[in-house]
């Protein structure tokens, strides 16, 4: 963990950076023709794909997603904490670029970069988008941002086509996932709704803070209130909890209200 250390370039600088180069990536390579055919998943997979409209050929890149009313609490007791996020998903290879911005009381403002790029993930603070407050990296931050792709499988739906993802039914309504990016491993369990649709993903591939040391903590995502957004279906509410010792966190919320596919930045 580093500690209040000023940088003279801006984290929104840097994010914008780090996403200029994995677009780049797709400026010079052919277009990414790289998933399998639906009939090779499980059916409870299919049926999901087939009702959102997501069982099309055309080869997709990335996609961006839109946020509102996104909203951030840092302790389980704590209050929520408005959320400025602007997040950019990438398919062929698995990549997310997440920046967001929460000011708390009246003058103090942070800037957090959350990624996983180039088989590695991270998480960034800055105090006024400049001065350090906090890095994670290593290799459980590693699994835990590759795992939280896997669980965005519910708000992009083509990452289920993809062959670092492998799929595992458990039952008539479960179905395991499990996604594998260099040396790095994670998986959890995908709950599907009476009408096939995902509306829940665990998995314990997430570490939480508890008195200086970081632990495997069960963690929940789910997704409500899937909306029609011209020939694609998608959750327009996403919450993340984790299942802390003798409580629940809820720690994030937000509303999607728009997924924009192939807008590269």
């Amino acid at each position: 963990m580093k500690t209040l250390r000023h940088w003279f370039s801006s984290l929104t600088t840097q994010y914008h950076r780090e996403l200029a180069a994995e677009t780049g990536k797709y400026n010079i390579l052919p277009a990414h023709h790289g998933e399998r055919n639906i009939t090779d998943l499980p059916p409870l997979i299919q049926q999901h794909l087939n009702s959102c409209s997501y069982a099309r050929s055309e080869p997709v890149i990335c996609c961006q997603v839109t946020w509102k009313n996104a909203e951030l609490k840092f302790k389980p007791k704590g209050k929520w904490t408005p959320l400025e996020c602007t997040q950019v998903n990438f398919v062929p290879q698995p990549a997310r670029l997440v920046l967001m911005k929460a000011r708390r009381g009246a003058w103090l403002n942070f800037c957090a970069r959350d990624k996983y790029q180039d088989e590695k993930g991270s998480m960034l603070i800055r105090l006024f988008d400049k001065i350090l407050i906090s890095e994670d990296t290593g290799p459980k931050m590693d699994q835990a941002e590759l795992v939280t792709i896997l669980a965005e499988t519910m708000v992009v739906p083509l990452y289920a086509l993809q062959h670092y993802i492998s799929w595992q039914t458990i039952d008539a309504h479960t179905v395991k996932g499990t996604i594998r990016d260099g040396n790095t491993v994670a998986s959890g369990l995908f709950q599907f709704d009476e009408r096939g649709l995902m509306h829940s993903f665990k998995t314990k591939d997430r570490f939480y803070t508890i008195n200086g040391e970081c632990r495997s903590v069960p963690w929940t995502a789910s997704a409500e209130r899937y909306i029609c957004r011209g020939d694609v279906m998608f959750p327009s509410v996403f919450k993340a909890t984790w299942h802390l010792p003798g409580e629940d966190h809820n720690y994030f919320r937000g509303e999607i209200t728009r997924l924009e596919y192939n807008v590269l930045p």
